[in-house]
């Protein structure tokens, strides 16, 4: 019996064993983040986004409401008091010196008949505010993907530099072992070993700087994801293209001014405008209103129960109200005339973004393609500079020359091999900022 409970034991530790293998194995394969899964969590969870979703819900709300004003109003009303004194029986209309009782009930309904057509132009109204806010609330979207794509190509750039500045300091490492035997041996001038050993600390203090960096980027990135930083630990590499497709400056803001959902929003904008002008202008006609309703009253000197005097004693209206404007102050008149500067307003605001948006386009064009000219440049510096550390390094191993040449030449090179991982990534950045103005952004 113990020989089995000890086999029962064992493959019950085994099956743990296994699931807990299995589940770390596929937490490593789900650590490792996509650009696309970046993106994702960024529009569902990034709280200023959700924010702005409320807009959308206060939109609808709007319009619905605009459009609810159609239907009839329906209110009733119940009051019941005690009055003593000298006071009149509500049921006879008769002065009493007894104490009273009294009650009403009360039923009406209302519906505005024609009121110079400001509910149609409200309806309009807000109408093409809805529509306007569907677009900018896909314009912030676009905009926090570009957000979210900067700060990763930001993280990937700092971890290749982390890379490459540790691969830098290997090759310092390995240098000051030589140099320390050297020394040792008086095989070296003591200038040119502390020369060496002061580039030993210098690229450590700059593999700490980049792994700052790192985490700097990390956390904006993880801000923007509204994630804890550890989610992001590892990113996936985004491979960079060998050739990019440029297009000229006025192509590219005409492709930005079509596509982007934010500039498609202005026409909505003064559309709404708009409508708020007519609607103001409502106010210059009559307006036409129907009520109808139910009344009753109640007496406790009347000997009928409650039911029967509200039988009795129930009363009926229906009422046809027009009501015509002659003067109010001109204060329609200059209801117009504000909706009409907010018609202006809006218009400047559409003309400023759009030489924004020109400011922008023009940059992004002329940025790419000094990107790309950076790029080529660092390529040949990269080899001509690692020619000339060779050289440097077997002359300075032959003792042909000193350690600040050796270092110039060592320090040249790696700064080439820096920029061109910065610029590399800049490239790819402003390849996805063109794509994001021509409407080709597709992730």
């Amino acid at each position: 019996m113990q020989t089995i409970t000890i086999m029962w034991y064992k493959l019950i530790l085994l099956i743990v064993t296994l699931i807990t293998y299995i589940t770390q194995a596929f937490a490593q394969v789900d650590s490792v983040r996509s650009l696309s899964d970046c993106l994702e969590l960024a529009v569902a969870n990034n709280p200023t986004l959700r924010q702005s979703a409320l807009d959308l819900r206060t939109n609808d709300i709007q319009y619905k409401q605009a459009k609810q004003i159609l239907i009839p109003t329906l209110n009733g009303g119940i009051s019941h008091g005690i009055s003593t004194g000298r006071n009149v029986d509500p049921t006879t209309n008769l002065f009493v010196e007894e104490t009273v009782n009294s009650g009403n009930v009360n039923l009406n309904s209302g519906l505005s008949l024609l009121n110079g057509f400001r509910i149609l132009h409200d309806i309009r109204g807000r109408s093409s505010a809805r529509e306007a806010g569907k677009l900018e609330f896909d314009g912030q979207i676009n905009v926090l993907k570009l957000d979210v794509i900067t700060a990763y190509i930001q993280v990937l750039t700092a971890e290749d530099l982390v890379t490459q500045t540790v691969q830098q300091f290997e090759v310092t490492k390995e240098r000051l072992r030589n140099a320390e035997v050297m020394h040792r041996e008086g095989a070296m001038a003591p200038g040119d070993y502390y020369d060496i050993k002061g580039e030993y600390s210098a690229n450590l203090n700059t593999i700490e700087q980049n792994r700052q960096i790192l985490n700097n980027t990390r956390t904006e990135l993880a801000t923007l994801l509204s994630v804890p930083v550890q989610y992001i630990a590892s990113l996936r590499r985004i491979d960079i293209p060998a050739q990019m497709q440029v297009v000229d400056n006025e192509r590219l803001y005409e492709l930005a001014r079509m596509n982007l959902p934010q500039f498609q929003a202005w026409e909505w904008r003064k559309k709404e405008a708009e409508s708020a002008i007519k609607s103001e202008r409502s106010g210059f006609f009559p307006s036409l209103r129907f009520d109808a309703g139910l009344t009753t009253r109640y007496s406790s000197l009347n000997s009928s129960p409650y039911t029967t005097q509200a039988r009795d004693f129930l009363g009926r209206f229906v009422s046809v109200g027009l009501n015509i404007p002659i003067f109010n102050q001109f204060t329609v008149r200059n209801r117009v005339d504000l909706a009409k500067v907010d018609l202006e307003r809006v218009k400047y605001e559409e003309q400023i973004a759009l030489n924004t948006l020109r400011e922008n386009t023009a940059k992004a064009v002329f940025n790419l393609d000094i990107a790309r000219k950076n790029v080529d440049n660092l390529q040949q510096q990269e080899q001509s500079y690692a020619e000339a550390f060779r050289v440097a390094q077997l002359q300075f191993d032959l003792g042909a020359t000193n350690s600040v040449i050796y270092l110039t030449a060592k320090n040249k090179l790696e700064n080439a091999q820096n920029q061109l991982v910065i610029k590399r990534y800049e490239w790819l950045l402003q390849k996805y900022i063109n794509d994001f103005y021509s409407g080709s952004l597709d992730l």
